[in-house]
């Protein structure tokens, strides 16, 4: 039996490997076929002919953004259940354990009350038609340096650069059109990123922690390294950009989606125990 490239299948006698796609047009003797509860398996033709998977049944969200081409040094694929076994080892309790509330819950949930506190829509909206806008920005400096998520010389270069009054009018504008405006979220996102790139201050961490404090239901959170590493275990394409920009982010959502989506049983609250997720897999990648 041929299998051509992209065709979904399931293994005949290993439910457990779930859905499958296959990456290379088989050669009659073996068939690359990535399967979401495995990974990457060849197998030999004639042995097994998988089945051929057509309809509904072959919609996986995974396999819809699996990277297909991860690098060469790219981690081992993990499942999300290896990558929930991970997690549960360094936390038992889950997402609402005393250890984890303590270790990665609990100061994320204060700075979030209070970056909703100092920039939310109804004070934001006051500041700027006074054209207050240094108050905004020693609000903004306020949240930034309630975590230690973004790096000190990160913090420093974007304190600098709103610290020059030539900027600050674009930047207040820009920041409350990402956390309220009601435009395209990549019109959003880009406006404030262009705020921050005319201020020399342009990090992934910057560009996504506010509005990842102020909206965890739906925003996320990205520090390159941990966010790159999360995404190779997932075998997750984001096509990162060490350049901020909205394709890589929007992906990056779809994956904090996806995770959401796949740890239900453990009862994730928002983004912000995603966040915890990856970093907790992801810090250091298991082989």
């Amino acid at each position: 039996m041929q299998y051509l490239k992209g065709q979904r299948v399931v293994h005949p006698s290993k439910p457990d490997w779930g859905l499958g796609e296959v990456l290379n047009h088989s050669n009659g003797d073996t068939v690359e076929i990535f399967f979401v509860g495995v990974g990457l398996k060849t197998l030999a033709l004639s042995y097994v002919e998988p089945e051929k998977i057509r309809g509904a049944a072959a919609v996986n969200v995974h396999l819809d953004n699996l990277a297909r081409n991860p690098s060469e040094n790219a981690p081992k694929y993990h499942s999300l259940a290896k990558a929930t076994d991970l997690f549960l080892a360094q936390y038992p309790g889950g997402f609402h354990g005393d250890r984890y509330m303590t270790e990665e819950r609990e100061y994320k949930d204060t700075a979030s009350a209070k970056a909703k506190d100092l920039l939310d829509k109804k004070t934001m909206a006051g500041m700027l038609k006074k054209k207050a806008y240094s108050d905004i920005v020693a609000q903004s400096l306020l949240v930034l340096n309630s975590t230690t998520l973004v790096f000190p010389n990160e913090k420093m270069a974007f304190r600098d650069g709103v610290g020059n009054e030539a900027f600050q009018e674009d930047y207040c504008l820009a920041l409350n059109m990402l956390l309220h405006g009601s435009e395209e979220p990549s019109e959003r996102f880009s406006t404030f990123v262009g705020a921050l790139d005319d201020m020399s201050a342009t990090k992934w961490t910057t560009a996504t922690y506010f509005s990842f404090l102020c909206n965890p239901e739906s925003q996320m959170f990205v520090k390159p390294t941990i966010t790159q590493n999360a995404a190779a275990l997932c075998r997750w394409e984001i096509n990162y950009q060490p350049k901020v920009n909205w394709q890589t982010y929007n992906l990056i959502l779809k994956l904090a989606g996806h995770l959401f989506e796949g740890l239900a049983e453990l009862e994730p609250r928002d983004f912000i125990d995603i966040q915890s997720f990856m970093w907790c897999v992801a810090a250091k990648p298991k082989a």
